[in-house]
Formats: C-alpha cells, structure tokens, sequence
C-alpha cells in the first residue's frame, strides 16, 4: 500500500544528507586548490574524506584546512 502522508523526517534528513556531501566536495576543492602541501598528502585526505566522510570532514576543518581568505593571504605575500 502507498503510504500517502507527507515525511517531515525523510525530508530532513535527505536535506542533512545534500549539505554533508556539499560540505566534502567543497573541502575537498579547497584541499586539491592549495599549493602548500604536497599531492600524496592530498591524495590522502581524499581518500580519507571517501571512506569516513562524517568524521573526516570535521577532522579536516579543525586541523587541517586553512580559510581561502589565509590562501591567498599567503600567496600575496609570496608574490611580493
């Protein structure tokens, strides 16, 4: 049977869903645009943002990611 009522929950959670996946993807951009650290390094938070995307993601924020405005802060200051 069609269950015809309408899941504030499932909507809830598929929009949590979509932001986690949007949130990976856009660290994992800001990761492979910084010229600080070396490929496999990149390599490896890649992989590590594929297997454990959840606690990866928090991981990379607090202690590994650096503000784009800090990237090009420092890149500024290399032209210079």
């Amino acid at each position: 049977m069609l269950n015809t009522e309408f899941n504030w929950q499932m909507i809830i959670v598929w929009l949590l869903g979509i932001m986690l996946v949007l949130s990976i993807v856009r660290a994992i951009y800001s990761l492979w645009g910084r010229n600080d650290i070396h490929q496999s390094t990149k390599l490896l938070w890649t992989i590590f943002f594929i297997l454990a995307p959840f606690f990866s993601f928090f991981f990379y924020m607090f202690f590994g990611g650096k503000s784009d405005f800090e990237v090009e802060e420092e890149e500024e200051e290399a032209i210079s």
